[in-house]
């Protein structure tokens, strides 16, 4: 965010950045890969939400939607208006309102024009998100597996992790292929490897590289015994599906951190990204050849049902620590 505006022209309010800014700073910010969603943001000082149905509020929302809906030339077909009591009275005037400014037809499925109401400290603000889709929506995207890792978490994983135009990038169990494309969305690299033991998952791969124009070496091949020599990448990430799905077995975690120190260059990192923190982090404090490479992270990912919390784990091999044995490159580009 501060590569795009001023530190003061934003604050963070319920854990998320929120502020006023100019609709070329907005243009900047949804373009930065690491953000869900950008709303633009009306604050009204009333009590009540029955003073949104009065004329000049009513104006207010209408320069807000046809603001947001004047932006882009995309086909803003559907709204759903997020609001607790959203199916009072008051609230069912304010949606026939919506729809007759913006033309939408109201949903209850993904919408097209996505708004929220919500009280504050001084009164009440809605929001309007600024694009038809949320920003993790890539166009890219044709093939999905279950269990995908979010397309904001996995651009900001790479950016944290660190990258050059020399850099060698390993994606174990690399499902559709999302950090593969994230990464090269960053900036040139050496090489881009991803390995899956599933059929399907490399088909995915293969098509979401294509549609992303990125060229990138996939292998079948299992995460317990990589097809690589000792210390042939820079950067070796991985968001197995067990690790969104919450299925691993108890020995599925040591083997693909045994895998992932022995490909790591002394000098790179691995970032693991789970949902089962305590079983991630038992693995890890278990070993004396890992080293911290960052503080871990851990964010929430919004499901149809709720939302899953994943950890990030940044760690590399210590140095000085030789790396086991490994086995022939077969697959190194």
């Amino acid at each position: 965010m501060q590569q795009c505006i001023p530190a003061a022209s934003f604050q963070v309010v319920a854990h998320r950045p929120c502020g006023v800014v100019s609709g070329a700073a907005i243009d900047r910010i949804e373009t930065l890969g690491t953000i869900v969603a950008v709303h633009a943001l009306v604050r009204f000082a009333i009590p009540r939400p029955r003073a949104l149905l009065g004329d000049e509020n009513l104006r207010r929302i209408a320069a807000l939607l046809r603001g947001v809906i004047g932006r882009s030339a995309a086909n803003w077909i559907t709204f759903r208006l997020s609001a607790a009591g959203s199916s009072s009275p008051v609230l069912r005037r304010l949606r026939s309102a919506i729809a007759e400014i913006t033309g939408c037809s109201e949903t209850t499925a993904e919408p097209s024009l996505h708004l929220r109401l919500w009280p504050d400290a001084h009164g009440w603000c809605l929001a309007a998100r600024t694009t038809p889709l949320p920003l993790t929506v890539r166009p890219w995207r044709g093939a999905h597996l279950p269990g995908a890792l979010d397309a904001s978490v996995a651009r900001a994983i790479l950016l944290l992790g660190g990258h050059h135009a020399r850099q060698r990038v390993l994606n174990i169990a690399c499902g559709a292929a999302t950090l593969l494309i994230e990464r090269r969305a960053i900036g040139p690299w050496r090489a881009g490897v991803g390995v899956d033991i599933d059929a399907r998952a490399i088909d995915a791969a293969r098509q979401n590289l294509a549609s992303a124009s990125v060229q990138g070496h996939l292998i079948r091949g299992d995460l317990e015994a990589l097809p690589f020599p000792d210390a042939s990448f820079d950067a070796v990430v991985a968001d197995p599906p067990f690790g969104m799905l919450n299925s691993a077995t108890e020995g599925t975690y040591p083997a693909l951190i045994d895998e992932a120190l022995r490909v790591v260059s002394p000098d790179g990192y691995v970032a693991i990204v789970s949902a089962r923190r305590r079983l991630l982090d038992a693995c890890l404090q278990r070993r004396t050849d890992v080293r911290s490479v960052r503080p871990p992270l851990t964010c929430a990912i919004p499901l149809r049902n709720g939302t899953i919390l994943l950890t990030i784990r940044f760690f590399g091999r210590r140095r000085g620590e030789p790396a086991r044995r490994g086995r022939p490159n077969v697959g190194l580009p």
